[in-house]
């Protein structure tokens, strides 16, 4: 896998799903657990919260870092409060330009962003060519980007963190759409689809055997089952895209 056709010289469009970003990343464990050795590169600082009021709970460390990441929260998310803010405005009268720039300016909005860490892919289990063809469930295939000095990697999908959008030092990369859908893909397989039972309760469900499962075109989100009948369902539709009625940020990520 390498970086043409995964990767689109766009840095100044906004903050998006699947902005490689270099950003703080933070987990909690308990005292003095051992770090999985993909995570070691990650855990730059230790502090330990004795919780001494309340004795009862016991210690908990935080661990933290900067590290290269991967920006999983969806378009939508990324901009739901500006664009909440930006209607409540247009309703008062205010013009569109007027609008947009108040809510631009407003440090408070869409704050905070969800993103998961890259880890060298030399240090995961799994082979290269198996992550770099996306077939490992819980990461996603990164190639490797040398102006930003980055190796071949895989955004661990096991670990994400809450951050706020202005802790990022700056964006490494933005994805193609057609990169963006198989992230959105591995998302969806991680979180909801990696049981293979789910295809015995869909069976139970519609009272019919499933003979075939296939994509629709090359797009992985689109799968169709043909059943018994002759007849055929699909399993996963496209992600609702972006709302296009109110704008978009304009402002590049700090």
């Amino acid at each position: 896998m390498s970086g043409v056709g995964f990767y689109r010289p766009d840095q100044a469009a906004p903050l998006q799903q699947g902005d490689l970003v270099l950003a703080p990343l933070g987990r909690l464990a308990a005292p003095d657990a051992p770090t999985p050795s993909r995570w070691q590169g990650l855990d730059q600082d230790r502090h330990r919260f004795p919780f001494a009021s309340e004795p009862e709970l016991g210690a908990v460390d935080s661990l933290a870092g900067y590290a290269p990441a991967i920006v999983v929260t969806h378009d939508c998310h990324l901009d739901k409060d500006f664009l909440e803010r930006y209607r409540e405005l247009r309703k008062t009268g205010m013009r569109k330009a007027d609008a947009v720039a108040v809510a631009e300016a407003d440090p408070d909005l869409d704050r905070f962003v969800t993103v998961a860490p890259l880890v060298p892919q030399t240090a995961v289990r799994a082979t290269s060519e198996a992550i770099s063809e996306q077939q490992v469930i819980g990461l996603f295939g990164v190639p490797a980007l040398t102006a930003a000095n980055l190796p071949a990697s895989a955004a661990d999908l096991t670990f994400r963190a809450t951050i706020d959008r202005h802790s990022i030092v700056t964006r490494l990369a933005v994805l193609t759409e057609e990169s963006r859908t198989a992230l959105r893909y591995a998302l969806a397989r991680a979180d909801a689809l990696r049981t293979p039972a789910i295809g015995f309760e869909l069976e139970n469900a519609v009272g019919k055997r499933i003979r075939e499962v296939r994509t629709v075109s090359d797009n992985p989100l689109l799968v169709e089952l043909e059943l018994s009948d002759g007849s055929a369902i699909r399993l996963v539709h496209q992600p609702t895209p972006v709302d296009q009625e109110g704008p978009g940020r304009t402002a590049a990520p700090p």
